[in-house]
């Protein structure tokens, strides 16, 4: 009687990771949302006021009340759930990937992830404790990239860093645009127009996502380049400069739409997504 109940409490145990990482791909899309939102209030003042475009801000915005924070510790729950499903998979998943090389590359991708989403968690719990959205993208990446140049060989560190912001952003296009996203939705769950939709979020979601980490990896380079930290620049700052350039607010009222698309794929994903 053992073994069943022990794969019973696995399965239960599964249930639980599941439902938390599709909470948190939700709180993941409401993030962007109103990243997107903040956006076009930063296109329409010129690029010079609108509030703190990165996930910080969009956390922010939630910050100040008990409502908001009421959510907010939801949202931490949902980070720290997908950051438990990314670890489950560095651990135990991608078993059919084409041999160990790309099983483990796959798996150190995952950790990254879970890392990362745990760092999402830690931030939106924080807020919902101190009233605020905590420091800024574009500060981080100074006092890191300052950091980083204080040390020898740091000029090269921080140029890897933005190739490396850059090189993401060209995968995340590419990879939007040949909709490899696909790959992980159950679509035969969707409705042939459902899946049409999705599919459409999901392209202009992961294009807008590579333009932003190009940009941002563009700044990481001119800042080691020219051994200046304070030519980093984070999401905020990436947004800010599009909203600077030639038709830059309607540039970025575009780019605004993109986030704002893969806000929506990703609470799509939230239901669709294979875990």
């Amino acid at each position: 009687m053992k073994r069943p109940v022990t794969r019973a409490h696995e399965r239960d145990a599964k249930n639980v990771v599941d439902k938390l990482a599709r909470l948190g791909l939700a709180s993941r899309g409401v993030v962007y949302l109103l990243i997107a939102w903040i956006s076009v209030r930063i296109a329409m003042s010129g690029g010079g006021g609108g509030g703190e475009a990165d996930r910080q801000g969009a956390l922010g915005t939630f910050a100040h009340n008990t409502a908001g924070k009421a959510v907010l510790v939801v949202m931490a729950v949902g980070f720290l759930g997908y950051a438990v499903w990314r670890l489950t998979e560095a651990v135990w998943g991608h078993r059919d990937a084409d041999g160990d090389a790309s099983r483990w590359v796959k798996r150190g991708a995952s950790f990254a992830r879970a890392v990362l989403y745990g760092g999402f968690a830690w931030s939106a719990g924080r807020a919902a404790v101190s009233g605020g959205g905590g420091q800024g993208s574009n500060t981080t990446s100074k006092q890191a990239t300052a950091g980083l140049l204080a040390h020898s060989g740091g000029r090269v560190a921080v140029v890897v860093l933005g190739v490396g912001f850059v090189v993401a952003g060209v995968v995340l296009t590419v990879r939007g645009v040949l909709r490899k996203f696909e790959s992980k939705l159950r679509t035969g769950e969707m409705g042939e127009k459902t899946e049409r939709v999705v599919a459409v979020l999901g392209v202009a979601g992961q294009t807008a996502r590579g333009v932003v980490f190009g940009v941002v990896g563009g700044f990481f380079v001119d800042a080691a380049v020219s051994y200046d930290p304070a030519k980093a620049q984070g999401l905020d700052g990436a947004l800010r400069s599009l909203a600077r350039a030639p038709l830059g607010a309607l540039l970025l009222a575009v780019v605004a739409a993109g986030l704002a698309a893969f806000g929506a794929y990703s609470l799509a994903e939230a239901r669709y997504r294979e875990t």
